[in-house]
């Protein structure tokens, strides 16, 4: 009985020391601290606590290894996020593969000093790989639940009207860059696949009928019907960030908020367009005032002459 308790006893300041070092205690673990209390409470016995301590070292350059890649691949994944476009994912692509390469050599040096088997090895390897896809699926999916923020931040139509604008078009132009983010950030795209994304969110809310809550519309059109679902044609399950239905229920609320600001757009428009009929009909009236009072002045001359 007395073996097992202290496997166990080790497994657990391993654990213990490990999770002093994520925290930054690294001094007590380069001291030996954690394993001295083993080592002379059981010297009649031929345990050997070493393999332990390998353990621990190996946790300890995997967690390295996996702070590095974190500062390498977060902030850049979340910067191409924000500058979107049709390259985004195959910049994020590259992005992880040339991160998660540049990682391994410097983990598969630090690995060199243990006597791992090849299972063990190609096992931590992979591991390595997983956590730096989790990297990006988590920054990803963090920031698929802000699109409706991002959407707003890109309806980017001018707040001073002169009256010379076309707000339809330009209205249409800034929804269109507001669904191509929403296509962005869809799905996960860390294989180089093609998707359907964009032509189904196009077809069915640029050009199709998707009824505004409040509306008297209650009817959907039939080219909305490809939203009416919880996956993405050609998209595997656990890549979905944002379902079909989710989209169209974003758009509408979209669409609900931004309706006032366009109103908005076209009272000023129109209250440009009074303000200069008026400031017009005031110079025409000044012009002829200011005309008439020189006739005026001509004729008194003309009769004291």
């Amino acid at each position: 009985y007395v073996q097992p308790t202290h496997q166990c006893m080790l497994g657990h300041l391993r654990s213990r020391a490990f999770e002093h070092f994520k925290k930054g205690l690294e001094n007590s673990f380069n001291k030996g601290e954690p394993f001295v209390v083993i080592d002379t409470a059981i010297q009649q016995t031929n345990w050997d606590p070493t393999k332990v301590r390998e353990k621990l070292r190996r946790d300890i350059e995997a967690h390295a290894t996996s702070k590095q890649l974190s500062e390498a691949l977060i902030e850049p994944v979340e910067s191409l996020l924000d500058v979107f476009g049709r390259d985004t994912w195959a910049s994020i692509r590259r992005l992880l593969r040339c991160e998660t390469e540049s990682a391994l050599p410097k983990f598969s040096t630090s690995l060199s000093g243990f006597e791992l088997d090849q299972a063990t090895y190609n096992g931590m390897v992979l591991d390595l790989r997983q956590f730096a896809r989790s990297l990006v699926e988590k920054k990803a999916k963090e920031e698929a639940g802000k699109v409706l923020i991002r959407i707003h931040d890109n309806d980017s139509m001018p707040r001073v009207w002169t009256g010379k604008e076309d707000i339809r078009k330009i209205t249409k132009d800034a929804r269109a860059t507001s669904l191509k983010i929403l296509f962005v950030m869809a799905a996960l795209r860390l294989e180089d696949k093609s998707d359907k994304i964009e032509n189904v969110l196009f077809s069915s809310l640029m050009d199709g009928i998707v009824s505004v809550p409040g509306s008297q519309q209650s009817s959907v059109g039939i080219s909305t019907y490809p939203l009416a679902s919880n996956i993405w044609e050609e998209v595997s399950p656990k890549d979905v960030l944002i379902t079909p239905v989710q989209c169209k229920f974003l758009w509408r609320h979209f669409k609900t908020e931004t309706k006032y600001t366009m109103t908005q757009a076209i009272s000023s428009q129109v209250c440009y367009f009074f303000r200069t009929i008026v400031l017009l009909f005031g110079c025409i009236e000044a012009i002829s005032y200011h005309q008439r009072c020189n006739n005026v002045k001509e004729r008194g001359h003309r009769t004291c002459c």
